[in-house]
C-alpha cells in the first residue's frame, strides 16, 4: 500500500527552499544591520538545507548562526553597491531568480487552492480497497549460521534451556553471521512474502514461542527460527489513513493541473531546439 502512495509523485521540491523564509511567520528579530533586519525566519532559511531551525539550536550555536548571517548580510550589503550588479553573471542570475520564484510562488498558491471533499477521501478508501489490507504479520528472530552442524548444535542447546527466549537471544548475540545479530536476532514484524520461501514454510507451522526443532537451511545458510507473535490479516481502518488519502488527492490534483497548464501554454510557444 505505501508503495502505491509513492508512485503517486508526492510533494514536488520546488514548493521549499527560498519560498521557506517568505513563507514563515516567525520574523521575531535578532539583529538590524544597516537598517535591515536579521529575522527568525532569515536565520531559519539560512539553515534550511541542514533540516534545523534556528529556536531549536543551543545557545552558543546561535549565536555563531546568528553572526556568519550578519557578516553575510554586510558584505551583501556592500557587494550591491559595487561594480558586481553591472556584471552580466549577476544580471543573468537575478532573472533566472525572478524566474524561479515567480514559478515557486505560482505553484505553491495552485496547490493551496486545492479541495478534497470528505467524500472524497471516503470513495477513494472504498474504491481501492485492496490497497489498504495487509497481510498476515509475524514477528520473529533468527540464528544464522553457515553450517548445518552449527544449527543443529544451537537447538540442542535450546531444547534443554527453560528460558526459551533469553537463550535464543543470547545464542543469537554469540553466534547468528546475520546483521540482526547485536539485536537478539530481532527482525521484527514482517509479512512472509518478504522472507525466502524456506524461512517462511517454517515459520507457518509454528506456533507462538516456538522454535524450530531442525535446521532451516537457504541460500544464506542455515536458520534458527523463534516465533514472538503473529498478527491475522487485516484491513487498515479509514481514520488511520484518511490523512495520507488526502495528501494522495491533493497531489494528484495538482499533478493534473500542472500538466493541464503545461499542456496548453506548449501550444503556443515558441520553442526552438538547438
Amino acid at each position: 500500500m505505501q508503495k502505491q502512495f509513492r508512485n503517486i509523485a508526492l510533494a514536488t521540491m520546488i514548493l521549499s527552499g527560498s519560498l521557506y523564509a517568505v513563507s514563515n511567520t516567525q520574523n521575531k528579530v535578532y539583529a538590524v544591520v544597516n537598517g535591515e533586519k536579521i529575522t527568525q525566519s532569515l536565520l531559519d532559511a539560512s539553515l534550511a538545507r541542514e533540516g534545523k531551525q534556528f529556536q531549536s539550536l543551543p545557545q552558543d550555536q546561535q549565536k555563531q548562526v546568528l553572526k556568519q548571517v550578519v557578516d553575510s548580510k554586510i558584505l551583501s550589503q556592500y557587494a550591491l553597491k559595487t561594480n558586481a550588479v553591472k556584471d552580466p553573471m549577476y544580471i543573468e542570475a537575478v532573472k533566472n531568480l525572478k524566474e524561479d520564484l515567480a514559478l515557486q510562488v505560482w505553484m505553491k498558491s495552485l496547490r493551496d487552492s486545492i479541495e478534497v471533499s470528505s467524500s472524497d477521501m471516503k470513495s477513494f478508501y472504498k474504491n481501492n480497497s485492496k490497497l489498504f489490507k495487509q497481510p498476515e504479520q509475524y514477528k520473529a528472530r533468527h540464528i544464522l549460521v553457515k553450517t548445518k552442524k552449527e544449527a543443529q548444535n544451537l537447538i540442542d542447546q535450546l531444547k534443554k534451556s527453560t528460558n526459551v527466549k533469553g537463550k535464543f537471544i543470547a545464542l543469537a548475540k554469540k553466534y547468528s553471521t546475520g546483521p540482526s545479530a547485536t539485536n537478539g536476532g530481532d527482525l521484527g514484524w514482517f509479512a512472509l512474502r518478504m522472507m525466502v520461501p524456506e524461512f517462511g514454510n517454517a515459520l507457518k507451522k509454528m506456533k507462538i514461542g516456538s522454535f524450530t526443532k531442525s535446521p532451516v537451511k537457504s541460500n544464506y545458510g542455515f536458520h534458527v527460527i523463534y516465533l514472538e507473535d503473529k498478527k491475522p490479516a487485516s484491513t487498515i481502518k479509514y481514520e488511520q489513513i484518511k490523512d495520507k488519502i488526502k495528501a494522495t488527492l491533493v497531489q494528484k490534483q495538482f499533478l493534473d493541473k500542472i500538466k493541464s497548464k503545461l499542456n496548453t501554454l506548449s501550444k503556443k510557444a515558441k520553442v526552438e531546439y538547438k
